[in-house]
């Protein structure tokens, strides 16, 4: 208690009142084993190989600061904000779901927390709580391809929000990783998190999160293990499928994919025993009509919107265009990121919340992914 209202006020405080050190981009870049932080146009990136041990340590070793910070906007500030609105202990809640779900989490992914713990100083069960706490977004998401495009291009688009500013915003971090054994990927993510919600591998698959309804079991594989798998070992939708169609699944969950070598794109909708594939073109009740060449996910009014701004662009998409898909009201004033994946031509658009603005409203960030990756 005397913790979490230390660490929790005081980071409150750096959220409302942002001294130096969160007003000001210091693009400082360094080198450690196995690891490398670099900087493009503001965007913080950190670029990862090896096995998960080494991953991990590399991971804590670049960007211990922003772990901390991180750990101290979920753990504390969002975790006092939550006991003093439901009377609930958050932490508590969060630690007996990781535990929960540790056995449903591959063991190299748990062999990165362990590294990554021991590189910040933390105990290994803050950093397996710090990653459940993805399992809670909500966003909204599209893919479109072939003929929704203007010269027949694949994109895949997410919007990630949250129901309050946290300051995740000042832990923004894409991660560029070649796990040993495994396929090169990229993911848009928060200093401390090993899941992921929302990336593109070297296969030219993309895959994100764009859904959850709330419900969860305690008792399956969670989305972002499911995400970061499919990045690590899959090279089609096919694959994916394949992949996660048996697992028992940590709740209900919605994901987007497009595959860039082919353009086939696809909406999956899960609950923990449920599998259903929605394609281009095909009619849901959940999401609406079927739109040629194109999914959709979200929900309520963002919806309606996002479904109309693709109707009316269709066939003349392009990657400025698919941008202003993403803005107001699709996104929010508590938009925390917004990213734009091309997986045929290996580039991503990042665009991240300030202090005092939503993530669209600030520009986007191209990066390119094949350039960035650690020459071998």
């Amino acid at each position: 208690l005397e913790q979490t209202l230390a660490r929790g006020l005081r980071r409150a405080v750096e959220i409302v009142m942002p001294g130096e050190t969160f007003r000001t981009s210091y693009a400082e870049e360094r080198e450690v084993d196995n690891g490398k932080l670099t900087w493009v146009d503001g965007q913080r990136v950190v670029v990862l190989h090896g096995d998960a041990g080494q991953i991990g340590r590399a991971h804590g070793e670049l960007i211990g600061f922003e772990v901390n910070v991180c750990i101290d906007s979920i753990l504390h500030t969002h975790g006092l904000m939550h006991a003093m609105t439901t009377g609930k202990w958050y932490r508590k809640e969060l630690f007996e779901a990781a535990t929960q779900l540790r056995p449903f989490i591959p063991q190299d992914h748990l062999d990165e927390n362990r590294a990554l713990a021991e590189a910040v100083g933390q105990p290994p069960e803050v950093i397996d709580a710090l990653n459940v706490f993805p399992e809670l977004f909500r966003c909204s998401g599209f893919a479109a391809s072939n003929s929704a495009t203007g010269h027949g291009q694949t994109f895949l688009g997410r919007v990630l929000d949250r129901t309050a500013p946290i300051g995740l915003h000042d832990c923004a971090t894409v991660f560029v990783m070649a796990p040993k054994g495994k396929t090169p990927f990229v993911h848009v993510s928060y200093a401390g998190f090993t899941g992921c919600v929302t990336g593109m591998n070297q296969s030219q698959v993309a895959v994100s999160q764009a859904g959850f309804d709330g419900r969860t079991t305690g008792q399956g594989v969670p989305a972002t293990a499911m995400v970061r798998m499919a990045l690590e070992q899959c090279s089609s939708i096919a694959d994916i499928t394949e992949l996660w169609r048996p697992y028992q699944r940590n709740g209900a969950y919605d994901f987007t994919i497009a595959e860039g070598k082919t353009g086939l794109t696809l909406a999956v909708s899960t609950t923990s025993d449920g599998f259903e594939l929605i394609r281009p073109g095909g009619d849901h009740v959940k999401f609406g009509a079927g739109i040629p060449d194109a999914v959709v996910v979200s929900h309520g009014d963002r919806l309606a919107q996002l479904r109309q701004r693709i109707l009316e662009a269709h066939g003349q998409l392009t990657s400025e265009s698919a941008l202003e898909l993403m803005a107001s009201p699709v996104s929010t004033g508590i938009t925390l990121s917004s990213v734009l994946l091309e997986p045929a031509e290996g580039t991503l658009r990042v665009s991240n919340a300030g202090h005092q603005s939503a993530a669209p409203e600030r520009g986007y960030v191209k990066l390119d992914f094949q350039a960035l990756l650690p020459q071998p």
